[in-house]
Order: C-alpha cells, then sequence, then structure tokens
C-alpha cells in the first residue's frame, strides 16, 4: 500500500496519509448524511454494520487498521465521558471556551450579512485564538491575515449556504475544504510573515467547525503514533519506511504540496468510516451533545458550538503522540 505524506509540526515529523484514501476508495463505506437535531448530526444507521463475516474477508492490513481505528474512538469517547480528560478540559476551560466559540459563530454571520464591524471583530478573535492557544504568531500580523482569511472566504459559496460538513463529505468537498485553508495561507505567506499553520486550523474550526479539523504539532505526533500501529507490517529496511524516514527530517520543504492537509482531513473520515461501521456514531453524537450544551449553559453562549470534530481532536492533542492514552496499548 502506498503512503503518501502530510506534515506534522514545527518539531519536523511527516505523517503519511495517502493510504488512508486507499483505504477508504477500498471499502466505499461512508454513508450520506440523513438529519440534523439540535446540531447533532445522527447518521443513517440502518446499513453501516458490517458483519463478521465481511470484516473476515477483508485483507489483513485492513482489518488491522480497523482495529487501530476503533481503538481510537473507543478512546476519544472514554475522554469525553464524567471523568475523563476531554470532559473535564471542557468543565474547566468553559468559561473562555464557550464566549469564544459564541463569538466565532456569530463572525460567520456578520461576514455573511456585511456588518461593518466584521473585521474589527474577526481581528480581535485572531488575537484572542492566538494568545489562548499560544500560537506566538506576530500580532502585527494578525489584521492581514484576517484579511485574507475574508478574502478567500467571500469568493467561496459557504457564506450563501452551509459549509461541508467534513464527516459526511465527499472526496471533492474534502479536496475543497484543503484547498481552502491553503488557498489563505498562500496569500499570507506571500506577505513576507511567518506561516501561520497551526494558528488558521483553529481560527477556521472555531468559525466552521464542522468543516476543518485542528492541526498542530501534539495532534500531529498522536496521528503519527497511530500510523506506527496501524501499518506495523513494513519492515524496517522497506522502501517505503526508509523514504519515511528520509522525509521525517523535514517538515517545511514541501509545505505548498496540497498533499498535506487533505491527509489529515482524511484522518477524521477514515475515524469517522470506523465509527458508522462500528455503530459507535451515536455515542459520539450524545457526548457531543451533552459537551455542547455544557457549553452553552456558560452565560451569553447560547451558540456555542462543539462537534464531533472536536471530540476526537481533544483526545488526538492531550495524547500527544502516547499511545496509551490513545487506546493502542494497555498502560
Amino acid at each position: 500500500m502506498a503512503l503518501g505524506t502530510a506534515w506534522r509540526s514545527q518539531a519536523g515529523i511527516r505523517i503519511h496519509f495517502d493510504c488512508i484514501a486507499d483505504v477508504l476508495a477500498a471499502r466505499q463505506r461512508l454513508t450520506r448524511p440523513t438529519l440534523v437535531d439540535r446540531g447533532v448530526v445522527l447518521p443513517n444507521m440502518a446499513s453501516v454494520g458490517r458483519s463478521s463475516s465481511m470484516r473476515s474477508s477483508e485483507p489483513q492490513a485492513l482489518q488491522h487498521i480497523d482495529r487501530t481505528a476503533l481503538d481510537v474512538l473507543r478512546a476519544a469517547i472514554r475522554a469525553g465521558q464524567s471523568g475523563g480528560a476531554t470532559a473535564a478540559y471542557y468543565a474547566a476551560e468553559a468559561w473562555w471556551q464557550a464566549p469564544l466559540r459564541q463569538r466565532c459563530a456569530r463572525l460567520v454571520t456578520m461576514i455573511a450579512t456585511g456588518s461593518q464591524g466584521a473585521r474589527d471583530e474577526g481581528v480581535a478573535l485572531l488575537r484572542e485564538v492566538n494568545g489562548r492557544y499560544r500560537t506566538r504568531h506576530p500580532q502585527a500580523a494578525l489584521p492581514e491575515l484576517y484579511d485574507d482569511f475574508h478574502a478567500t472566504l467571500c469568493k467561496s459559496a459557504w457564506l450563501g449556504s452551509e459549509a461541508p460538513r467534513l464527516l459526511e463529505s465527499d472526496d471533492d468537498a474534502v479536496q475543497e475544504i484543503a484547498d481552502t485553508y491553503l488557498d489563505i495561507l498562500r496569500l499570507n505567506t506571500r506577505r513576507g510573515y511567518k506561516r501561520p499553520f497551526s494558528l488558521l486550523t483553529k481560527y477556521l474550526h472555531l468559525c466552521f467547525p464542522v468543516t476543518f479539523v485542528i492541526y498542530d504539532g501534539q495532534a500531529a505526533r498522536s496521528v503519527l503514533t497511530w500510523s506506527q500501529h496501524a501499518f506495523p507490517s513494513l519492515p524496517a529496511l522497506h522502501p517505503e519506511r526508509l523514504q519515511f524516514d528520509a522525509d521525517n527530517r523535514h517538515w517545511v520543504r514541501h509545505w505548498d504540496d496540497r498533499g498535506w492537509y487533505v491527509g489529515l482531513l482524511r484522518f477524521y473520515r477514515l475515524l469517522w468510516a470506523e465509527a458508522q461501521q462500528s455503530q459507535l456514531t451515536d455515542d459520539l453524537a450524545r457526548l457531543q451533545f451533552g459537551l455542547q450544551q455544557a457549553l452553552r449553559g456558560v452565560p451569553g453562549a447560547p451558540e456555542a458550538r462543539l462537534t464531533v470534530v472536536d471530540v476526537i481532536d481533544s483526545l488526538l492533542w492531550q495524547a500527544n503522540g502516547d499511545p496509551a492514552i490513545l487506546g493502542l496499548q494497555a498502560r
């Protein structure tokens, strides 16, 4: 199975993702959305389950990818339950997470309606995201980063209709999501500033929480750990593994390659596909809804949004590559 590439973070590791697209294509198992109930996406569960005979007929490599994806999903569910790390995080940080998510939701409406205060609010939100998440982007560069965000967004059709939902999107929509992110990044990079790889994904995710995923070093280390457990059959001297090791010595050499962010998006879709097949989507939706309602209980944040993407991202961030926290090995 050919391995492609995607950048991890400033620490310098590249993650291989094209194999994920191969898995998704081989199974052809993504289902379409059916309904949205109070912000919770509920999938059509009538035909998503695979029988044990179907699983046993899959190549062994695909079965192992299934198991490792399922391990990560179960770990995310445990973390989101009462007493888990994700639940504890949002309980402790709700005082700023809730109003920030509320303001980001309203910013998109302000942009869509042409509000004169949108730019000031958008720049103020960028400053807050930059500070809260410690991404350390130069303050003087934030107004122009917002302008690039605004210019790219206004060229899309998303302001007149709902942005694509990543977990339910086809390959073309996933590529559109990745291209939107990279278009903003390219615009801003031409201005001569430090590349806001992580900050931009955080900002985009907060504004479009069902569309974009967060890219940072801790989450990327977790995806790398997963890939090392998901593809254990490659020997150390296999050409693909040797190329992987060589690529890992760098991180910004090919940042403009469209493949790296779309690979991260595909990883989330792979997990969602496994959730559908293992009938865990209801569990994830219930967790998402409960966490979101808790945030909306904070005064002044009745429209704060938290999605299944956040449930998964929280685990990846907290694990920081630790296979035990990811559910990939016993503690």
